[in-house]
């Protein structure tokens, strides 16, 4: 397998010629995802649920991987991007064991156009729901049942809940 391309997010965000993988956690209790709403940020997602948590790969995500084969080494930074994403969103993250289990491949919304999407789960430990950090432009729903997500839920969510079978 050849060693991914690596390029600048500003160079392909709105070029449909490369998919840029974007790791998409879910956060499971008891059969319920964890959903929230965007408050500004990126216009294509600004006022919509999601129930995944993540975001774009940054040069810090592939530090500890630069020897290691091609293939070892997209799981490996796509899940240091996975962990360090919700790091980033949520104000407290107890040890989560996230696992990749599905892959986002669309090409009918404006992110699936440029995005290719990493579903990766995790058991959500705690019995109150994750809050999220003081200034990030989400804010938590709480959990649900999967087939009543909120309303203007954007496309991935929808199919990372069918991939994880939910």
């Amino acid at each position: 397998m050849p060693a991914p391309v690596w390029r600048e997010r500003s160079t392909v965000e709105d070029d449909p010629q490369w998919q840029q993988p974007i790791p998409y956690v879910v956060l499971l209790r008891a059969g319920q995802v964890w959903a929230y709403r965007r408050r500004g940020g990126d216009g294509r997602l600004d006022g919509r649920a999601s129930v995944g948590v993540g975001g774009h790969v940054e040069t810090i995500d592939a530090a500890h991987h630069r020897d290691a084969p091609a293939a070892a080494t997209t799981l490996a930074i796509l899940l240091a991007a996975a962990h360090r994403e919700v790091a980033e969103e949520l104000a407290e993250t107890p040890q989560l064991v996230i696992q990749p289990r599905a892959w986002i491949h669309e090409h009918g919304s404006a992110i699936g156009q440029v995005h290719i999407g990493l579903v990766c789960s995790a058991e959500w430990p705690r019995t109150e729901p994750p809050q999220v950090r003081r200034g990030e432009r989400l804010y938590g729903l709480g959990f649900c049942a999967p087939q009543s997500l909120p309303e203007h839920c954007e496309v991935w969510s929808h199919l990372a809940v069918q991939a994880l079978q939910l």
